[in-house]
């Protein structure tokens, strides 16, 4: 195909129906592209697509685009794919040139997934081709769970893509509305926020808001969540408070009754060495007592401490609460 000189500012590049920009992050790179080209100039042609109205939409090329832009070069060398190329063909040329930046996240796969089906690619394509290149095992609703992900909150995604979360991960939080999930990204600079714990805040706030019929706004005017969010805590001890604050009001009747089995044990005023263990989730009807002695002279006042009335009406007393 023969090279054509091409004006520099005839050519789409934001607006080309194949720029992925718009969909794929792009992590800060190093200053070889820009250093290779100051020393020996543009070396390859730039590779764009003639639509059918005569547009230019840039294919392949971007730094070399920008390159030109800064240098105020009047003209680029350019292959021009006519009207009748294959979308799969541009696909996949727009793929080998953005390999580093698709391949750096999972959510990149993803939203190039998404990107290819707005590009016009048949799905069986992107299901038979794409994926597999991808390292992806399509299901059948997995398409539309990519669209889904696509669909999530722009700072949420950029999250994503810095934490390098898995596709299950990601595919998980699509499922909590996305108030709760644009408002745990308006916190992320206030609080230490994990990968495991926004799943988590996420899915205890969802629980809590549902159960009582509330709405985010609802929940952000409550006296105690402006407390915690308004104080001067670090990061790490306000998402500790905030955490805790969500789950005794999605879980008030364990919180309450956790609370009461810890100042019944806090009464006892055992002797170390005696530790008195429980499920805090009250699925389990049971109570365990455990003694750790490291000198047998120990054995005799603990096992007395043990056989008290105190004890006995103390286990009796967390067994009703279990």
């Amino acid at each position: 195909m023969p090279l054509q000189s091409i004006s520099a500012s005839s050519i789409l590049v934001e607006n080309s129906r194949f720029s992925p920009g718009g969909f794929i992050f792009t992590d800060p790179g190093d200053a070889c592209a820009a250093e290779s080209f100051g020393r020996l100039g543009i070396l390859q042609p730039v590779i764009l697509y003639r639509d059918a109205g005569g547009a230019l939409h840039l294919v392949d090329g971007r730094k070399r685009i920008d390159y030109a832009r800064r240098r105020h070069m009047k003209a680029v060398s350019a292959v021009v794919l006519d009207p009748e190329t294959p979308v799969t063909d541009i696909i996949t040329l727009v793929l080998c040139d953005r390999n580093a930046d698709i391949g750096s996240s999972i959510i990149n796969r993803i939203l190039f997934i998404c990107f290819a089906q707005f590009s016009g690619v048949p799905e069986s394509w992107i299901l038979g081709t794409l994926c597999r290149r991808f390292g992806f095992k399509p299901y059948t609703d997995f398409l539309e769970d990519c669209s889904r992900v696509n669909g999530l909150p722009a700072e949420l995604k950029h999250f994503c893509h810095e934490k390098r979360l898995s596709l299950k991960h990601i595919i998980n939080l699509t499922r909590y509305p996305a108030d709760i999930l644009r408002q745990l990204m308006q916190w992320r600079n206030e609080l230490a926020l994990s990968a495991s714990i926004l799943d988590e805040t996420a899915s205890n706030l969802n629980d809590y808001l549902r159960g009582n019929n509330r709405t985010m706004d609802d929940f952000l005017s409550e006296p105690d969540v402006r407390e915690v969010m308004q104080s001067d805590l670090s990061p790490r001890d306000k998402t500790a408070r905030l955490r805790r604050l969500i789950y005794m009001k999605r879980f008030p009747v364990l919180t309450a009754s956790n609370a009461r089995i810890r100042e019944t044990v806090g009464r006892l005023n055992l002797p170390d060495g005696i530790s008195v263990n429980w499920d805090a989730t009250l699925e389990n009807r049971n109570v365990n007592l455990s003694v750790d002695i490291n000198d047998v002279k120990q054995w005799r006042p603990l096992i007395e401490a043990l056989s008290s009335g105190e004890v006995e009406k103390a286990v009796e007393s967390i067994l009703e609460e279990l």
